[in-house]
């Protein structure tokens, strides 16, 4: 004897529990009639009748209820055993969100590493600017730049920022002076477009009123904006180390400042002993300078 597809079987279930074929037609998102074929050629492999039918309603019969009883027990085993097994692949899962800027001039690099410290486990990585929300979005660490401070949120500080103005070569001329930046086209990232003008109060003491011509979602655009010399950037060195050595990109000062953001590693308050997160915690602080 073949026996019946799992599909057939699932039918026949839901068949039995809800007493009614066009019902069963809308929970499974078939038509009814479907249903009906599905459930005739079940009972023609059989060779019996599994349901009696009453007007609009049908009902197990005998041999209906007997094959109910063992079906579904053996469906809820094959359910459970599936569960579990996709379970066990999910413990040595990260789901990590990453801001573009550090996911693709730090962490990206990095990752050859984690593989050969960690092998068998699978790190998840999906970029993202956005406000955390990590339950819901079922992430279990987060790379984020800010004050540090996320509300029901434990932090870790990565990386501290020195910002400093980036170019592309050619703006790089003897007239250039601080001053006359606050009046060229100046790169701004739309999440922080105050950021040029706290770096101008931080290393001048001077307030300038700067205008806002180009703004990007991200600094990973704004460092392909500058390549393409769409203006200054305010970058931290570290970031973009391979461009200023190979002098696709300058430093036309010397001059840098602290940020007022800096890179945290965020996590749930109540994931702190989380193997997941401890994982992942000891690993990339193990990256950083030690310096």
């Amino acid at each position: 004897m073949i026996l019946p597809s799992l599909s057939s079987l699932r039918t026949f279930i839901t068949a039995a529990q809800l007493e009614s074929f066009s019902a069963t037609a809308k929970a499974l998102h078939i038509t009814p009639s479907a249903v009906s074929h599905q459930i005739k050629q079940l009972e023609e492999r059989l060779n019996c009748r599994l349901f009696e039918r009453v007007d609009n309603k049908v009902y197990l019969s005998e041999d209906g209820q007997r094959y109910y009883q063992q079906v579904n027990s053996a469906l809820e085993l094959i359910e459970q055993s599936s569960q579990s097994l996709f379970d066990k692949s999910q413990q040595k899962q990260i789901s990590l969100s990453c801001v573009p800027l550090f996911a693709t001039r730090w962490l990206i690099p990095k990752l050859s590493h984690f593989n050969q410290s960690h092998p068998g486990w699978q790190l998840n990585i999906h970029t993202s600017t956005q406000a955390l929300d990590l339950d819901s979005a079922k992430i279990d660490v987060a790379i984020r730049r800010g004050a540090g401070s996320w509300k029901g949120l434990d932090s870790v500080l990565l990386y501290q920022e020195r910002l400093t103005p980036v170019c592309h070569p050619e703006f790089v001329t003897s007239s250039l002076s601080l001053d006359n930046l606050s009046s060229a086209v100046l790169l701004h990232n739309e999440n922080v477009l105050s950021e040029w003008e706290e770096w101008f109060l931080s290393v001048t003491k001077k307030r300038y009123s700067l205008d806002v011509i180009f703004q990007f979602q991200n600094t990973s655009q704004i460092i392909e904006a500058c390549l393409e010399g769409a203006g200054f950037a305010l970058i931290d060195p570290m970031f973009v180390k391979e461009l200023l050595q190979t002098g696709k990109l300058c430093t036309p000062f010397t001059i840098s400042a602290p940020s007022k953001r800096d890179y945290y590693l965020v996590y749930e308050a109540k994931k702190t002993q989380d193997d997941k997160v401890s994982l992942f915690r000891s690993w990339i602080m193990a990256q950083l300078p030690t310096s």
